[in-house]
């Protein structure tokens, strides 16, 4: 007697006519993300490190006198592109953003970006812990690289009188 009874009143407060049923929550289906190509945060520091120094070997070694420099750069550029618009696929934006290298304040912010970014950041819009580490050591190491000279200039007008 006791089951059945539960079993009416639950029945009747789940009724939809009811008006003391409580509120359901419409749950959207959840739905998988798509899988992302392209390389991620490390893979992306390595890659420009390896540009880095395989552009400086090239230059020490005289290897430009052997190779036409023009093709040396060309194809650095292109390998620079490529893991750019990697990068940024596997952020979850467009690989053609990767052109904004090409502009000089941009260019900067881009690379940033690729550094900081997880794994479909633009989808999440959440910066995890590693990417708030490298954003803020960019930003550190940023200042540092514009603050030095004017840093030394000044230290050469107080030692000089002059630059």
């Amino acid at each position: 007697m006791l089951k059945s009874f539960k079993i009416n009143i639950l029945e009747k407060v789940n009724d939809i006519n009811n008006p003391y049923t409580p509120p359901q929550a419409k749950l959207n289906k959840i739905t998988k993300t798509k899988h992302l190509n392209g390389i991620g945060r490390m893979s992306f520091f390595l890659g420009l490190l390896t540009l880095i120094f395989s552009l400086f070997f090239i230059s020490y070694t005289g290897l430009f006198f052997y190779i036409a420099p023009e093709i040396v750069l060309i194809a650095m550029f292109a390998l620079l592109l490529n893991i750019i618009g990697l990068r940024l696929k596997n952020a979850g934006y467009s690989a053609f953003w990767g052109f904004l290298i090409l502009i000089p304040i941009m260019n900067i912010l881009l690379i940033m970006r690729c550094l900081a970014y997880p794994t479909d950041y633009k989808n999440t819009q959440i910066l995890d812990a590693n990417g708030k580490i490298v954003t803020v050591i960019f930003v550190i190491v940023f200042i540092a690289i514009i603050s030095l000279p004017m840093l030394l200039g000044f230290l050469l007008i107080l030692q000089y009188g002059h630059i």
